[in-house]
């Protein structure tokens, strides 16, 4: 099974497995919390559904709600919390087909916060360590890969 015979195929089937999972887990991840715009274009297939925006800009605020803009997709959203015009929040709320999305969690973030920069940095440097790693262990030289006859 781990011998160089057949290289090519196992890792052309490694490389299909690899991607198959990832558009299962993209299937299965927008079944669990699908985007604004999918639920407003589908509002009876999407009514109940559990939403999480991680990154919501607050457009309106009145007594009853506010309004946020999520991709350049508008929504209502109840019952009214302490956010003014201008502010990006994080929420998880139930969508209603038939009103405004039911808040459950909301999470100011504080203005000018770049929270995501600093962890998107370490993933890219811990990837290019390890690529780097690899790289300086295990080089692929052709002429060292031995040729097993057929009889």
């Amino acid at each position: 099974m781990f011998s160089n015979r057949h290289f090519g195929w196992k890792l052309a089937a490694s490389l299909v497995a690899i991607a198959l999972l990832g558009l299962r887990s993209e299937r299965l991840g927008d079944s669990i919390h699908p985007n604004l715009w999918r639920c407003l274009a589908q509002p009876a297939r999407w009514d109940g559904t559990a939403l999480w925006l991680p990154r919501a800009l607050v457009v309106a605020s009145d007594a009853d709600g506010f309004e946020i803009e999520v991709q350049g997709v508008r929504a209502r959203v109840a019952p009214a919390d302490r956010v003014a015009p201008g502010d990006t929040i994080a929420l998880t709320g139930t969508f209603r087909a038939s009103g405004p999305i039911q808040l459950k969690l909301l999470r100011k973030d504080p203005p000018g916060d770049e929270s995501r920069r600093w962890p998107v940095i370490v993933s890219i440097a811990v990837v290019a360590l390890a690529i780097l790693n690899l790289l300086r262990h295990f080089s692929f030289r052709p002429k060292v890969i031995q040729v097993e006859g057929r009889d």
